[in-house]
């Protein structure tokens, strides 16, 4: 991107109009204009005035350094992080479930709803404000106690 389409992106972002930025930098609104359609460009002076009042660095005005992709970046780590999630606690549930059917096979059953139990304390730890976690380790508390009784009786 040129110097222009910099300084009006970060200027509509901080949502300022060019006579508000004008007036910030006692320069008239066709300066800003001027500067915008890459017809001039600012002095040293004022290209470091617009930095600080539009929050950006002179780097990334001038087109040196790429935000744009930080920004995209960030998202899909953020995706990733999401998507990493939702197999976690899909994850639990299933081994909830194989607890829960397979409650009554004696040595099985207690391994499974160990290992679920282990999970869904690790879930629970993890996504502290969510319910979902806690029904599942309460689930598995359950079933482990009754795995283990079941086991004893036989």
């Amino acid at each position: 991107m040129t110097l222009g389409q910099n300084i009006a992106l970060a200027r509509k972002k901080k949502g300022i109009s060019q006579e508000e930025l004008s007036n910030q930098l006692n320069v008239s609104r066709q300066s800003v204009s001027l500067w915008e359609t890459n017809q001039t460009v600012p002095t040293i002076e004022k290209l470091k005035e617009l930095s600080i009042l539009l929050d950006v660095g002179v780097d990334h005005l001038l087109g040196l350094q790429k935000e744009e992709k930080e920004d995209e970046f960030s998202s899909l780590i953020n995706n990733a992080r999401k998507r990493d999630e939702k197999t976690f606690i899909i994850i639990c549930t299933i081994s909830t479930l194989l607890g829960f059917l397979l409650w009554q096979v004696i040595v099985l059953s207690i391994i499974i709803n160990l290992t679920s139990l282990i999970l869904n304390i690790v879930c629970v730890k993890k996504f502290k404000e969510r319910f979902y976690p806690i029904i599942l380790l309460i689930i598995s508390i359950v079933f482990l106690f009754a795995s283990i009784a079941g086991t004893a009786i036989f």
